[in-house]
């Protein structure tokens, strides 16, 4: 039987009228003064001529925008707007950035909980939700950016009382950031999410709070409890995290069942800590938590707390239960009822759920009424009705039945009519249901009563809880070009439990006597890691698909759950083109289905080696760590492994050459000095494999003497006893720079070669990197410059490659560096966030394919990601722990300064496209290469297709095509808006990219040919 989960509301909604209270003044912005010689909206305020009031608005005359230089800030502000302390509201706005506005963010919200956010190209709805701090009676509003480069526009702002409503179920209880598992209790204050400073287990607070962190000053506090009733708490855990300090310290107090406060710690640097009650204070029904600001001998604190964890074992086993957080907008009451919202269950398209009321009848006389829901731009069709009769002082609890039948953002009207018709209640639920359940595609191969099986093309995330597609043609079908890989995705829906699973390919026959045999068609499973923490707003917690092990022995499958295999065909560069067909034979114990498999041929075939030029860090020494590698032998054949992946994925590490570095020795001679001997046997043995071979197209080259850093800290370049900038320095690093730039000429690999000394830079920094690049220049003049930075006029002549992190590639400063014959590449990392396209696995399915696409549609030539295999953190896992990326998808932050024990997030699966031997933590030895994520799959596909764009590229350039096809070929060529507008404007829709491919694939094969 399934146990329905209800979002229950703590307070009662009362006679109040949400709609009239706390208003925000002239959000509109359209009441207008002259003052001063220029226009400014009643009741915002602006302190420069950096803000000002714009024409048009969203929808109507007037909005408001503020201007950047990229290292400054500034914000419109409202008159102060009374709040009650501690109560929830809802601030919103409506906000784009102009075409391209680069780097830093936008700022919203109170000035005491501020949230940063990146605006889109293109209006789009923005808010949180925040707790008005204890003690605060007013709030004034902020509209602005910090450090943008451009102008960003904002309209339509608001204030709305909410109320929140929380997961329950068997009587228990708890919101989000909250589980319950047996006697198991975890609390994770989800600084992140919509909620912001507020929590289930916050109690009260008076610290601000700055986007995704609490920020502390002399005396403020911050206070959480947990609680059971008639439950214990019989250990517990705190673990808390200062992200930020400058002075002061975090006092840390604890309390048992409102007993005295007990100080157990205190943190006075950055550092994440752990802490435990005292153990006389066990077992207790409440554990109180308080967090305060405690001033140094100066008077002074200042700090933030980005996380906050409280972990326990109870007396009591509790209910299975992952907690939840909605919040309710009041805008319509009726003295003579109280409405109730309880819940508004799972709502999931293609699933049912009940939204749970409870009604009363506060007048004197019976009343009738009826309830439904209203959900935005989901159906138009009439909402089921349930109707109920009150008599006077009855309760009653209503379930209304209501079914979604898209994702997105939703806005759920929840309703409530008298018998004459007159709403006598409404609240609005802004919900969003993450792209992860979507339903609206997939075909029905076969189902049975045992289980469905379907399928759908690889560029989709299947939920593990989405029903089967009820139809379908019941055929597999790809379609690929000579010499690439194509996969899909076959899935199980048992309804009953299937056991020893496998699935079995066989060779497909194709024109004539043409086949494509078994061994370039392989079997995996798509395995899923459960989010704890989502890297930003497109998220959410669940289980997300990523791992792609090999199926190697047969699996036992669950009833009611999707299980997908990926499917790939690797095409030989020599089969025919046309239509291959064979099939999929899956089986388990008194069980099977054949799966119908098609695969079209295009009639030309892609380049061996890439044309796109890409770098991806990759730590060997990890590998070995992880594979449990003893031998020399056993490192170079799993490394090689490892870089046989790369290679078929069109990807090229940072240094493919990393276990045979150019090997250089600092001789003195007989005349006393110093000079370089080289021996670059072992260099060029790898470099004809992994350069001449491979086709590998980048060379991240190490050079002795470079001094290096990053934005956090740097240092000279010494060579010995020499430092750089000395006469001695500058002969050394001339003979060793020079020397190796002529074996890299005379190897041919001069061309693949850059020198990446420096990362991301900050202004302070460029003196510094300037002299570096200098000191190449002068030295090695046909070694490539490459630095991770937009293009800035003082480090003009100074950089070959620039390379900007995605959000600061700004086509208006890139393209006139490309015309000067310098290289414009691009990388995403921890940033930036949506609505750019990230490398993150709670990301869409369709983005790391889109990256690619956009480097072809800006005309950029290569792409970088600062590493591939960042399995494990030092720093959030000291040694001798290592990380699980299996059992935990977080990329933590490390170095910079941080302590061994801090905890930071970059986001699930930063840094992390392939992951280790799923069984690696059994010790056992394993010579073999990754196994591939989701991501990593992604990329392969939009590598694939940037050579589909480039013969096509070349095709329009030959001058063979007729006018006609020369048409087409541009259209095809320059990707439809409807695919791409900018970099945060983009299709998540996989389908826009298959055609689009589709159509040039039968472009090319048909003219190719010809």
């Amino acid at each position: 039987m399934m146990i329905r989960i209800l979002l229950t509301i703590l307070i009662i909604i009362t006679t109040m009228n949400g709609s009239e209270a706390n208003e925000l003044r002239n959000g509109e912005f359209e009441q207008v003064v002259k003052t001063e010689g220029s226009i400014v909206p009643v009741g915002w305020s602006v302190p420069d001529e950096r803000g000002a009031l714009h024409q048009p608005g969203r929808d109507s005359k007037y909005c408001v925008a503020v201007r950047g230089n990229g290292e400054d800030d500034t914000a419109w502000v409202s008159d102060p707007v009374p709040v009650e302390p501690g109560r929830y509201y809802e601030f919103s706005f409506w906000g784009k950035a102009e075409s391209g506005a680069r780097g830093g963010s936008a700022v919203s919200g109170p000035t005491f909980c501020n949230r940063d956010i990146w605006l889109a190209e293109s209006w789009q709805r923005y808010g949180h939700i925040f707790r008005a701090p204890d003690g605060q009676t007013e709030a004034r509003f902020r509209l602005g950016h910090w450090r943008v480069n451009g102008v960003l526009y904002f309209d339509d702002a608001s204030l709305t009382e909410v109320q929140p409503i929380y997961s329950s179920r068997g009587g228990i209880t708890i919101g989000l950031g909250e589980r319950t598992e047996g006697t198991a209790y975890s609390a994770r204050h989800m600084f992140a999410a919509e909620g912001s400073n507020s929590s289930r287990f916050l109690q009260t607070a008076t610290a601000e709070f700055n986007s995704s962190r609490w920020v502390f000053s002399p005396d403020s506090y911050v206070v959480y409890r947990h609680e059971f009733a008639g439950n214990r708490f019989l250990s517990a855990t705190i673990s808390i995290s200062v992200n930020h300090h400058q002075n002061g310290s975090c006092r840390v107090s604890m309390r048992a069942d409102g007993g005295e406060w007990k100080e157990i710690g205190s943190i006075d640097g950055i550092a994440t800590r752990t802490y435990h009650p005292v153990e006389a204070d066990l077992p207790a029904q409440a554990i109180e938590v308080k967090l305060e600001g405690n001033s140094d001998a100066d008077g002074r604190c200042g700090f933030q707390i980005n996380q906050y964890e409280f972990t326990a074992e109870m007396q009591t086993p509790l209910p299975s239960l992952q907690g939840d957080t909605q919040y309710v907008r009041i805008v319509k009451t009726d003295p003579r009822f109280s409405v109730q919202v309880l819940g508004l269950g799972e709502p999931k398209p293609g699933i049912t759920a009940y939204a749970q009321l409870a009604a009363e009848n506060r007048s004197n006389q019976e009343r009738q009424l009826s309830f439904h829901v209203e959900i935005d731009g989901v159906y138009t069709k009439t909402p089921e009705t349930r109707r109920v009769t009150l008599a006077p002082g009855e309760q009653k609890t209503v379930q209304i039945p209501f079914l979604v039948d898209s994702i997105g953002d939703k806005l759920f009207r929840i309703r409530a009519n008298a018998h004459s018709g007159a709403i006598v209640y409404e609240g609005h639920v802004f919900y969003n249901i993450s792209y992860l359940f979507a339903d609206n595609y997939g075909e029905l191969v076969k189902k049975d009563g045992e289980a469905s099986v379907w399928w759908c093309p690889a560029m989709y995330k299947v939920s593990q809880s989405r029903p089967a597609p009820g139809r379908g043609k019941g055929t597999v079908h790809i379609s690929a070009a000579k010499g690439e890989f194509e996969p899909a995705q076959v899935i199980i829906r048992p309804e009953q439990a299937l056991t020893n699973v496998w699935v079995d390919v066989e060779a497909l026959q194709g024109p004539g006597q043409s086949r494509i045999g078994t061994e370039n068609i392989s079997v995996k499973q798509v395995e899923y890691v459960e989010i704890n923490n989502p890297s930003d707003g497109i998220g959410c917690l669940g289980f997300w698909p990523d791992p792609l092990p090999p199926l190697e022995t047969p699996i036992d499958l669950d009833a009611e759950r999707n299980y997908p295999f990926w499917i790939t065909v690797r095409v030989p560069r020599d089969a025919a083109a046309g239509i291959y067909k064979g099939i999929l034979q899956l089986r388990a114990d008194q069980w099977s289905c054949v799966a119908p498999l098609s695969v079209e041929v295009f009639d030309f075939a892609i380049p061996e080696k890439p044309s796109l030029r890409s770098a991806f860090g990759f730590s060997p020494g990890v590998v070995r760590r992880y594979h449990h590698l003893q031998t020399d032998e056993e490192y170079e054949q799993v490394i090689d492994a490892y870089l046989q992946n790369f290679r078929d994925h069109r990807i090229s590490p940072y240094n493919p050459t990393m276990l045979h570095p150019i090997q250089s020795e600092l001789k003195t001679g007989e005349d006393g000095k110093q000079h370089f001997e080289f021996n670059f046997e072992n260099f060029d043995r790898a470099g004809n494999r992994y350069f001449d071979e491979f086709g590998f197209t980048s060379l991240s080259l190490p050079l002795i003497g470079m001094g290096g850093g990053t934005f956090h800290s740097r240092q000279k370049g010494r060579i010995g006893d020499f430092e750089q900038g000395s006469d001695e320095h500058e002969q050394l690093f001339h003979e060793y720079a020079s020397t190796i730039e002529g074996h890299l000429r005379e190897k041919g690999w001069l061309d693949k070669a850059f020198v990446y000394w420096f990362d991301e830079p900050d202004p302070k920094d460029y003196e510094f990197v300037r002299e570096g690049m200098d000191l190449i220049h002068r030295n090695a003049p046909g070694l490539k410059r490459f630095l991770t930075e937009q293009p800035e006029e003082e480090l003009f002549g100074s950089v070959d490659i620039w390379c900007p992190i995605l959000d600061q590639a700004d086509p208006e400063l890139c393209q006139p560096r490309q015309e000067k014959g310098e290289e414009i590449w691009w990388y995403v990392c921890t940033g930036p966030k949506q609505p750019y396209p990230g490398l993150f696995i709670d990301h869409h399915a369709v983005e790391m394919r889109a990256w690619i696409w956009m480097t072809h549609w800006y005309g950029y030539q290569g792409c970088l990601v600062w590493q591939s295999n960042y399995w494990t953190s030092d720093l959030a896992y000291p040694r001798p722990d290592t990380q699980d990326p299996w059992w935990d998808p977080m990329s933590y932050v490390t170095g910079y300064g941080r302590p061994v024990g801090f905890k930071g997030f970059w986001g699930n699966g930063d840094g992390r496209f392939i992951y280790p031997p799923r069984a690696w933590a059994d010790g056992e030895k394993r010579l073999c290469g990754p196994v591939d994520s989701f991501r990593w799959e992604m990329l392969r596909e939009g590598m694939e297709d940037y050579e589909y764009f480039q013969l096509l590229k070349k095709l329009v350039e030959s001058g063979e095509l007729k006018r006609s096809q020369l048409k087409r070929a541009e259209e095809l060529l320059a990707i439809p808006e409807s695919i791409i507008t900018s970099r945060t404007a983009f299709s998540t829709d996989p389908e826009a990219y298959y055609r689009h491919r589709q159509e040039i694939g039968e472009f090319l094969g048909r003219y190719l040919r010809e």
